[in-house]
């Protein structure tokens, strides 16, 4: 061995090495009590404390004693082969999700389960609020919806000379859209039945109207209407009026229909056929005749023709505001089909008899006026 002196690094001084580790001093001088004392020791036990058989023996007790401190990798699980393992990351993975089922579970059962026996006031559970049904709105047994329809645009006329409040319409001949339009065209259904019909005589005041006939019926709205505007052609000075005709029945107007054909063959020596066919501009075919409604009469003065009377004029003038329109009109004889009749008196309602006389039209042209 090399046994020349060493330098030290930095310094000018040789330090020899020992020859041999018999040379090196013993642990004690530099781990003893002595070295203890000395400022900027480090305080590290002696191993001199504890002679070689003690730590012997003691060896497998501090074996086992570090086996079982954790160690800071280590999982909480107790592993006695003495290797550090890591739980498996689908183990974890299911643990989490059985966790998070658990508590989605007791928040179903708080919500809607209703642990805690709440009842309404009728004694029944209560049903939570997400699962209350809602009602679905009533689907309506009408046809289908269509566009709203504007009625044609009115001109400007004088007021009325006296204003009465419209009647509630009820019936169903009159309808709550458009009049029933009845003539040879239209005629109506064989199961067609009158609304609520009223012997004239029983309801009629005897010193402002003469009832022709006992039997002679009206729709009751119709005649209460009718009672009004006579009532007011009274207070006007115009008196003597009569009815000479109301409802009529698909029977007797069959009836009246013969009469008049018969009338027409002896006076003018005509066929049957052309002899029909001239009593029906005067007389409409049974089932096509307004009269079937109960919201048509004849309006006249007792013992004289009633056109060109005063009466005839105020009505044409004062009818509408009563919700009556004088049916068949001489300049509208061909769209009506029916010659100019000065006493026949149709109920449709203030509403539509305002229309149709401002607009001077018939009830055909009212009703296509809506279908244009």
């Amino acid at each position: 061995m090399d046994q020349r002196p060493k330098r030290r690094i930095g310094g000018s001084e040789p330090v020899s090495r020992p020859a041999s580790r018999a040379s090196v001093p013993p642990p004690e001088e530099y781990w003893g009590p002595q070295a203890r004392q000395t400022p900027f020791a480090p305080a590290v036990p002696s191993r001199q404390a504890t002679p070689p058989a003690q730590r012997k023996a003691a060896a497998p007790a501090q074996s086992q004693r570090r086996n079982r401190e954790p160690k800071p990798h280590d999982d909480g699980l107790d592993w006695n082969d003495g290797t550090a393992h890591r739980m498996n990351p689908l183990l974890r993975l299911g643990l989490a999700m059985a966790a998070t089922g658990m508590v989605l579970l007791a928040c179903y059962l708080l919500v809607y389960a209703n642990p805690f026996g709440q009842a309404d006031k009728s004694g029944s559970a209560a049903t939570p609020p997400l699962l209350q049904a809602t009602a679905m709105p009533a689907l309506s047994a009408q046809s289908p919806t269509q566009a709203p329809t504007h009625s044609p645009t009115q001109a400007p006329t004088r007021a009325p000379s006296r204003t009465t409040a419209a009647p509630a319409i009820q019936s169903s001949a009159i309808g709550n859209a458009l009049p029933l339009l009845v003539n040879r065209n239209n005629p109506l259904p064989e199961d067609y039945k009158p609304g609520k019909l009223v012997k004239l005589i029983d309801v009629c005041p005897s010193d402002i109207v003469k009832i022709k006939g006992k039997a002679i019926e009206g729709e009751a709205e119709a005649v209460e209407a009718l009672i009004r505007m006579l009532r007011a052609a009274v207070a006007d000075g115009l008196g003597n009026w009569q009815i000479s005709a109301g409802y009529r029945s698909i029977r007797y107007q069959q009836q009246l229909l013969d009469e008049k054909t018969s009338e027409l063959m002896k006076s003018n020596g005509l066929s049957r056929a052309n002899a029909r066919s001239a009593a029906l501009k005067t007389v409409a075919l049974p089932g096509a005749s307004e009269h079937h409604t109960g919201l048509a009469f004849d309006v006249t003065v007792p013992g004289t023709s009633f056109a060109g009377t005063k009466q005839a004029q105020w009505l044409a003038e004062h009818c509408h505001e009563y919700g009556y329109i004088l049916r068949y009109q001489k300049h509208k004889e061909e769209i009506t089909g029916i010659l100019a009749e000065a006493w026949h008196f149709r109920y449709v309602g203030i509403p539509a008899a305002l229309t149709m006389f401002e607009n001077d039209w018939c009830l055909e042209e009212y009703v296509a006026s809506f279908s244009n």
